[in-house]
C-alpha cells in the first residue's frame, strides 16, 4: 500500500499518547538470550510479515551477534520451533502465548515488550510498531546507540540475559517526524524513529528516500512535497502573457509575485498539475500548493482582499483556495492530502475558515529567534507566533511546523540552540502540532550538525526526552576522552546567549555579539585540549575536527585578533579537513570551493618579496570615521579581487591606519606599496582616495570609474623604520554608493633597475 493519508487513518497516525511504562525487572536473570557465543533461542515472524517486521528481525539477528557473536535463526509461524522464541510482530505464535495484547489500540508505530518466559515478544503496529520495539529493546536493555550513519555504541558480551519486562508504548504524540538533508542516511533514520522526509517538487530529490518509499523494507513514512508552489503549478512563462488575471494584483497592477486565489480557473488548473504528482513515482502522501517565498506580492484584487479582510487574515485566500484544490483531487485522490504554508504574511489565521480534512496546514517560524525556547521567548515575533499556533489548533487537527536548527547564511557558525529544542518539540505537540519537519544543513558537516540531529531524534520520538542525557551520551559516545572539554565549550555558548539574552536568528553572521574574542579565545584553548585527548585515536580526532571548523570558520570569516602567519595555519587545517569531508557549500546557495578561493587569496602564504599585506592584516587597522570597513572578493572583468571596501562617511574623511615596520634596504631594493582602486558598485560622483604616510599625504587620486586602477608608491626613504599608513577616503560631498576599493594593497620588495 503506497499512500499514508488516508482519512481514515489521519486521527490513528496523530493520535495523542506516548504513554511510556518503563522496563520491569525482576531479581534474577528470567531470560538467557545467549552465553559463550550460543543461543537456544529462534526469531519468529509472522508468514505475512510486513517489510517493517521482516526488517526489524533481520536488524535484531544482526546486532544481537555483534554484541554476543551468537547468530539466531529466523524463521515464520508456520514452522515448528523447538526451544524459546523471541517473536517480532504480530504472529500466530503470539496469539498463541494468549499475551492480551490490544494491537488495534497501538496504531501504526506503538509497541509492547514483554517477557512471557522463556519467550521474548517485541510486537507492534505492522507498518513500523514492531520494528520500533526491536531498536526500544537494543537501546533500553542492551544500551546499543546509534549516533551517525558511521558512529555508533554496541557493547559486547559474553552473556546477555534480561530480567522481567513488561513495556506499552502508546502511539506517539508527533505521527509525522522529519529532519530535512538531503545527506539524510536511511538506517540512522529509521533506528532513531525518523519517519518522514521532503521531496523537492522540481528535483524530485527525497531527503532519506531509502526508508520512505513504502515498498522498502524500512517500512515506508510520509512524504512532503513540494514548498513555494504557486509558480510550479501554473507557469507564469506559460499563462501571464494570456492570462495576467491568473497572477496577483499589486497597486492595481497584475504582477507575477503570487497567484490570484479567487479567480476559479486558477483553481482548475492548479488542481489538475497537483493530480499529476499525486499520479506520479515516487508517490507523495501530502503535496504542497504554497505561496512563493518572499515579505510581499499577495494578491489585492477586490475579491481576494475582501476575503482577508472579513477574515482579518491574508492566509483566509489560502486557505479557502486549498480547500477547493483538496475537494478536487480529493475526489480522484481520497488516500492523500493537501498542504500549503502558514508563512511570513499568512501566518495569521483566518477567523473563520476551517482548513478541510484532507488539508495540512504548514507553520514555519522562520523570523523566529532559536537559542530560546518559544514557550518563554521575549522577541515580537515569538510572542506573535505563539498566539498564532494557538489559534490555528482551534481550526485544524492537521497541524504540522517546519522549524530550522541552524544558521542558513552560514552553515559552520556556532550555533547555541540546543538549549531550546526539547522546550521547542514539547510546546508544539502541546499546541496541537502533529508532525514536524526541521530542515537542517543539507552540504554536510555544520556546527555540531551530528550531536544536534542526534538530539532533536530522541525530542521528536519522544517530547519529554532528557535532552541533556542525550546530547552527554552522545559527546561522551562520539568524542570519547575528548567529550569533557567540547561539553565545556558547548555550555560556554549556551551560557553565553541565556544569560545576556542574545538571540540569533538564521541570517546570523560571524560578528554575532556571542562571539566575543575571550569566547573564541578560551574555545581555542578547549579545542587544543580536545585534540590533545584523542590525538592517537584517529577516528575521534577527526570528529574533534570536523567540530573545530565552526571556531576556525568564524576567525578566517573575521580575519581580526589573527597576525598573518596565524591565518595560514588556521586557513591550511580548515581546508584540508574540508576537503577531506566533501562539504559543498557554506551557506544556503554559496559554494565553499569559492569560499576557500577568497580565503585562499586573503590568507595563503605569500610571494617572498610582499613584506606586508594590508587586507590579511585589516584587523589591525584603526579605523576612523569609516561607514563600512572590510575585505572583501569582487570580481571585475572574469577575476576575482581581493579588497578592502573602505565606505566613506558623508562628510570628512574616512581612515584606516596600520602601525608597519619596515625592513631595512638589502643590497639596493626598493619598497614599493603596490594597490589599486575601483568601485565594487556604481558610484554617484566619485571618490577621492589617498594615502598618508606618517599623517603627511604622499599619494591621491579621485576616480570615477568602476574598473581598477592600478597604482604604485615608493616607500624606500622609510626603509629600516616603522611608519604610520593610512588608507584615505572622501565622498567629496555626497556618499551615496560609495563602495569604494583598495585592490589588494601590498608592500613589497623590488630590485633597483
Amino acid at each position: 500500500m503506497r499512500c499514508l493519508m488516508k482519512l481514515s487513518v489521519l486521527a490513528t497516525m496523530f493520535m495523542l499518547g506516548g504513554i511510556f511504562c518503563g522496563p520491569l525487572a525482576a531479581s534474577g536473570p528470567e531470560l538467557v538470550l545467549s552465553d559463550e557465543g550460543r543461543s537456544d533461542y529462534t526469531i519468529v515472524i509472522a508468514s505475512g510479515a510486513s517489510p517493517s517486521e521482516k526488517h526489524g528481525a533481520e536488524e535484531l539477528q544482526m546486532f544481537l551477534a555483534e554484541i554476543s557473536g551468537a547468530r539466531l535463526p529466523i524463521v515464520t509461524d508456520r514452522e515448528a520451533v523447538n526451544g524459546p522464541m523471541v517473536l517480532v510482530g504480530q504472529s500466530g505464535k503470539v496469539d498463541a502465548l494468549e499475551t492480551g495484547i490490544d494491537f488495534a489500540s497501538l496504531g501504526k508505530e506503538g509497541f509492547v515488550i514483554r517477557t512471557v518466559s522463556p519467550h521474548l515478544v517485541l510486537a507492534g503496529g505492522r507498518q513500523r510498531g514492531s520494528m520500533y520495539a526491536v531498536y526500544t529493546f537494543l537501546e533500553d536493555h542492551l544500551g546499543c546507540r546509534w549516533f551517525t550513519p558511521t558512529a555508533s555504541r554496541i557493547p559486547k558480551r559474553e552473556r546477555i540475559e534480561i530480567g522481567s519486562i513488561s513495556v506499552r508504548q502508546d502511539p506517539p504524540a508527533l505521527g509525522v517526524r522529519s529532519i530535512v538533508i538531503e545527506s539524510m542516511d536511511p538506517d540512522w533514520a529509521v533506528r532513531n524513529k525518523i519517519n518522514a522526509g521532503f521531496q523537492s517538487i522540481t528535483t524530485g530529490v527525497t531527503t532519506g528516500k531509502g526508508y520512505l518509499d513504502l515498498e522498502q523494507a524500512r517500512g515506508g513514512g510520509v512524504v512532503w512535497k513540494g514548498s513555494h508552489t504557486f509558480h510550479h503549478f501554473l507557469p507564469p512563462k506559460e499563462y501571464f502573457h494570456k492570462h495576467p488575471e491568473y497572477y496577483a494584483m499589486t497597486d492595481g497592477e497584475r504582477r507575477k509575485t503570487q497567484l490570484c486565489l479567487t479567480n476559479p480557473e486558477v483553481v482548475q488548473i492548479v488542481a489538475k498539475n497537483v493530480k499529476k504528482c499525486f499520479g506520479g513515482s515516487p508517490g507523495a502522501d501530502i503535496v504542497a500548493i504554497g505561496q512563493e517565498d518572499g515579505f510581499s506580492g499577495w494578491c489585492e484584487c477586490p475579491e481576494c482582499a475582501a476575503l482577508d479582510e472579513k477574515e482579518g487574515s491574508r492566509s483566509a485566500t489560502v486557505i479557502n483556495f486549498a480547500n477547493q484544490v483538496a475537494d478536487i483531487v480529493g475526489e480522484e485522490f481520497p488516500d492523500v492530502a493537501i498542504g500549503t504554508w502558514g508563512y511570513i504574511y499568512t501566518k495569521k489565521p483566518p477567523k473563520t475558515i476551517r482548513p478541510r480534512p484532507n488539508v495540512v496546514v504548514m507553520l514555519p517560524p522562520i523570523q523566529n529567534c532559536l537559542s530560546h525556547p518559544v514557550v518563554t521567548d521575549d522577541v515580537d515575533h515569538v510572542v506573535n507566533f505563539r498566539d498564532h499556533i494557538a489559534e490555528w489548533s482551534k481550526l485544524t487537527e492537521q497541524l504540522f511546523v517546519w522549524d530550522y536548527i541552524n544558521c542558513f547564511h552560514h552553515f559552520l557558525l556556532p550555533f547555541p540552540n540546543l538549549d531550546a529544542l526539547q522546550p521547542n518539540v514539547k510546546f508544539y505537540v502541546d499546541n496541537g502540532a502533529r508532525g514536524l519537519f526541521y530542515q537542517g544543513d543539507p552540504a554536510g558537516p555544520g556546527d555540531m550538525n551530528e550531536l544536534r540531529h542526534y538530539v532533536l531524534a530522541k525530542c521528536l520520538w519522544n517530547p519529554d526526552t532528557d535532552a541533556h542525557k542525550a546530547r552527554d551520551e552522545f559527546l561522551e559516545g562520539y568524542y570519547g576522552p575528548a567529550a569533557p572539554p567540547i561539553r565545556e565549550y558547548l555550555e560556554m555558548l549556551h551560557k553565553k546567549v541565556r544569560e545576556e539574552n542574545i538571540h540569533i536568528y538564521i541570517w546570523s553572521q560571524p560578528t554575532e555579539a556571542y562571539l566575543t574574542p575571550e569566547i573564541l579565545s578560551r574555545a581555542g584553548e578547549l579545542f587544543d585540549e580536545a585534540e590533545r585527548r584523542v590525538e592517537k585515536q584517529p577516528e575521534l580526532l577527526n570528529h574533534v575536527r570536523v567540530a573545530r571548523l565552526s571556531l576556525q570558520y568564524v576567525k578566517l570569516s573575521r580575519g581580526a585578533g589573527l597576525t598573518s602567519e596565524d591565518c595560514v595555519v588556521v586557513l591550511e587545517k580548515f581546508k584540508a579537513v574540508v576537503e577531506r569531508e566533501k562539504i559543498l557549500e557554506y551557506g544556503e546557495n554559496k559554494y565553499m570551493t569559492e569560499w576557500l578561493t577568497e580565503k585562499k587569496a586573503l590568507y595563503g602564504r605569500l610571494p617572498e618579496n610582499v613584506v606586508y599585506d594590508l587586507c590579511q592584516n585589516l584587523g589591525r587597522a584603526k579605523a576612523r570615521n569609516c561607514r563600512m570597513l572590510e575585505t572583501r572578493s569582487i570580481q571585475k572583468n572574469g577575476q576575482t579581487l581581493m579588497v578592502i571596501l573602505e565606505h566613506p562617511p558623508d562628510e570628512g574623511v574616512g581612515d584606516a591606519t596600520y602601525e608597519i615596520p619596515l625592513p631595512a634596504s638589502e643590497n639596493g631594493e626598493k619598497l614599493v606599496l603596490r594597490f589599486g582602486t575601483c568601485f565594487s558598485e556604481p558610484t554617484a560622483n566619485g571618490v577621492r582616495f589617498a594615502v598618508l604616510v606618517d599623517g603627511k599625504e604622499v599619494w591621491s587620486g579621485e576616480q570615477k570609474d568602476l574598473a581598477p586602477v592600478d597604482h604604485q608608491l615608493d616607500l624606500s626613504g622609510s626603509a629600516g623604520k616603522t611608519i604610520s599608513l593610512t588608507l584615505r577616503v572622501d565622498a567629496m560631498g555626497n556618499g551615496a554608493y560609495d563602495w569604494s576599493c583598495w585592490v589588494r594593497p601590498q608592500i613589497q620588495t623590488r630590485v633597483s633597475e
